[in-house]
């Protein structure tokens, strides 16, 4: 009886402690609704952000040793953890070889002097301080970078500080060729969306004549704007001006005048690519080849051969080896639906296919960005992704004739 009763107390204690449970879940679930809708209670913001810290994990910190232009001071990894303390190793540290160490509390927070969060960036970065850029606020800016990771962003914008991979960091922080009021422009994250490199050199020179995609060109006036989407798709102009920087308005690779009968206009080119821009005399061959090296998208591929009838038949190989060369996942996604060559069977001599070879390539990171990027493409969207994957014929697992 005595086994008995002590079974049925235990389940009695084990059916409290479970609803118990679920009341405080049930009570956090109340917490973080309010928080969505709290219209900036930080108080809550807070207590949801707090987080627990493990020897090993990568952070970045603030204290009054940090060099602003060396982010290497101000990010380190946690080699102590003392309640509410955490003993830091800058990565500073670790290329010198020394043994000096931070000591940090993990509950302060901006304004305080000294904080932490955790880092879920990665370690490289594009631009180096110096580079000339282009930024996007409103418009693209012209810009030289400044800073490499500038944390301290956060604290002067009054952002919240991070707690998840998904959270806001700044990667950049970059002076502006035009001082507007506002002397520098932040980048968020290191892509095409927010930093670009402002070109050095230049496919083509003033005086060109060239032929424009009408639907990239932007319009110098609405009424330019307005004759470049009633023309047909390319439109013959010449180049009036490269590297276009002017305050207050987008920046342009290129300006080009264009004629709509006898009244003259002009229009801004973004890109220095093919599919934006090309010779008016241009070898239909050549531009194939240099959309490929650029990785301009399938549907201008499939412009060129069918426009300028190109067979790629003849020359099969050179186009493959070109797609490869350059890592162009656009170029693969072509060859593989519009011109039935099968890119996952493609070896070398030395038994290499083609995702061997591509990892070779000096683009390898903008091809893995690419098939990263199409992963996430949403049901129902039409557009076309390259099949790395056969079914029973994994391409990650194959060997070249070396055993590697």
């Amino acid at each position: 009886m005595g086994k008995k009763s002590k079974k049925k107390g235990g389940a009695a204690n084990k059916a409290a402690r479970k609803e118990k449970l679920q009341e405080r879940r049930e009570q956090q679930l109340d917490q973080l609704d309010q928080n969505s809708d709290d219209g900036g209670n930080t108080e809550l913001v807070d207590n949801r952000r707090d987080r627990e810290y493990f020897v090993g994990d990568r952070v970045w910190f603030k204290n009054d040793f940090c060099d602003g232009e060396n982010p290497n001071t101000y990010r380190g990894i946690v080699y102590s953890v003392n309640r509410d303390f955490l003993k830091i190793k800058p990565l500073q540290a670790l290329i010198d070889g020394g043994d000096y160490t931070e000591i940090i509390p993990t509950k302060t927070k901006p304004p305080d002097k000294t904080y932490v969060f955790p880092d879920f960036c990665d370690m490289t970065l594009r631009f180096d301080i110096g580079d000339k850029v282009i930024c996007k606020a409103d418009d693209w800016i012209p810009a030289t970078v400044s800073y490499r990771w500038p944390i301290f962003e956060l604290e002067e914008q009054n952002f919240p500080l991070p707690s998840a991979a998904v959270d806001l960091v700044p990667h950049y922080k970059c002076n502006k060729l035009f001082d507007d009021g506002y002397p520098s422009v932040a980048a968020p994250y290191d892509n095409n969306d927010c930093i670009q490199s402002r070109p050095s050199t230049f496919r083509f020179k003033v005086g060109d004549s060239v032929t424009i995609n009408s639907m990239k060109a932007r319009g110098n006036t609405a009424a330019a704007a307005n004759h470049l989407r009633r023309n047909a798709e390319w439109t013959d102009g010449k180049i009036i001006l490269a590297d276009v920087c002017e305050e207050g308005l987008d920046y342009a690779v290129y300006e080009c005048s264009f004629k709509v009968a006898a009244k003259k206009y002009s229009c801004f080119i973004n890109d220095d690519y093919d599919e934006h821009i090309a010779l008016v005399d241009a070898d239909p061959r050549k531009r194939l080849f240099d959309a490929i090296e650029q990785d301009c998208s399938r549907h201008h591929l499939i412009y060129l051969t069918s426009h300028f009838n190109i067979d790629i038949t003849a020359f099969r190989d050179l186009v493959m080896t070109k797609a490869i060369e350059f890592a162009s996942y656009n170029a693969l996604t072509w060859l593989q639906h519009d011109c039935g060559i099968d890119v996952r069977r493609v070896k070398d001599k030395a038994g290499n296919k083609f995702l061997h070879m591509i990892a070779n390539s000096p683009f390898a990171s903008r091809f893995i960005r690419k098939v990263g990027g199409n992963s996430y493409l949403r049901e129902g969207r039409d557009d076309v992704t390259l099949d790395i994957i056969e079914f029973g014929n994994l391409p990650m697992k194959d060997l070249n004739n070396d055993g590697e």
